[in-house]
């Protein structure tokens, strides 16, 4: 934002008119977008809305204090929840994941930062097996004579004919990801998630002593994560305990040993329960109203709809086989 406001006088004023003007993926779609969204019930719902209110977060914290710590750095008027929702799109769907450019953590591990190369974000996006190029940070300085020796780089992955286009893997990110961020899905995407969202019912009798034991357990209420294909069929560790925790019929269930027991033997089928109410859920996208307000890429959702069902239904065949 501060180099935008800054017009032709950035030095990367070139780099910043060529981006889109308009704000891109989940934090530039309308209400009716979302409809859509809840609608399909696809996982995308939840991510979206979670992308928005942690972005608009964001905005409280920074339109608040920015004045205080770093005075004069943006015109008055210039930071609105437009122009920052729209500065947050740029950097979900062009920054690129960069390891050790910051050095290392306290602990030894090597930084992971989000930073903008301008214009190498131009290359096209694609699955691991057809990426022709990767990145990486490396010593440049025999090569340029410059006074930094650390540089992005650019390989090729495999011997490229002449004119053969640059393009590299998007990583390991589920449609529902690519969805939200960059309005977009890729067809056969070995990532491909869905949502797990676990909650203790109101009229659960066992409710107090449930909600208690989950917090002394360290799980959020409500639960919810993302199990992707490549989890299957290893289902996140600690989703067995909590199940046994919400399928406790007396209080004698919520020990640590009884808990153990239970996960260890009686979750596939209750897991299995949630899965099929959850595919219940998922309606086809051409069962839909599709209001000509939406900015959503309906055959991206589409794409992303079906590889959600598909991962979810393997799972189910996995949970029947240990029945």
């Amino acid at each position: 934002l501060h180099e935008k406001s800054r017009g032709p006088q950035s030095q990367w004023a070139a780099y910043i008119d060529a981006l889109p003007t308009e704000t891109e993926g989940a934090l530039g779609w309308t209400d009716d977008d979302f409809a859509l969204l809840e609608a399909s019930g696809s996982a995308a719902y939840r991510d979206a809305v979670e992308i928005c209110e942690l972005t608009d977060g964001y905005y409280d914290d920074v339109s608040s204090g920015i004045s205080f710590v770093l005075p004069g750095l943006l015109p008055k008027g210039f930071l609105t929840p437009q122009n920052f929702r729209w500065a947050m799109s740029m950097v979900h769907s062009r920054a690129l994941g960069l390891r050790g450019w910051e050095g290392l953590h306290p602990d030894g591990t090597q930084r992971f930062d989000l930073s903008f190369i301008p214009y190498a974000d131009l290359a096209r996006h694609c699955l691991d097996d057809q990426a022709t190029a990767s990145w990486y940070l490396g010593d440049i300085s025999t090569s340029t004579g410059g006074q930094d020796p650390v540089g992005f780089c650019v390989t090729n992955e495999k011997d490229l004919p002449a004119g053969t286009k640059i393009q590299w893997s998007f990583g390991p990110i589920p449609n529902l990801r690519l969805l939200t961020y960059s309005n977009t899905a890729l067809p056969n995407n070995p990532n491909d998630a869905f949502d797990i969202s676990l909650t203790v019912d109101d009229d659960d009798p066992l409710r107090d002593a449930k909600l208690k034991y989950l917090l002394m357990s360290g799980y959020s209420h409500p639960f919810g994560c993302f199990i992707s294909r490549r989890d299957l069929p290893n289902v996140p560790e600690r989703l067995p305990k909590l199940l046994a925790i919400l399928d406790a019929k007396s209080v004698d269930e919520l020990t640590e040993e009884q808990l153990r027991r239970k996960a260890a033997y009686d979750t596939d089928e209750a897991l299995l329960k949630y899965c099929n109410e959850r595919l219940a859920r998922y309606r086809s996208i051409d069962d839909l109203q599709i209001s000509d307000k939406c900015k959503i890429n309906v055959e991206a959702l589409r794409i992303c709809s079906d590889g959600e069902v598909s991962a979810l239904t393997d799972l189910c065949n996995y949970l029947r086989a240990q029945l």
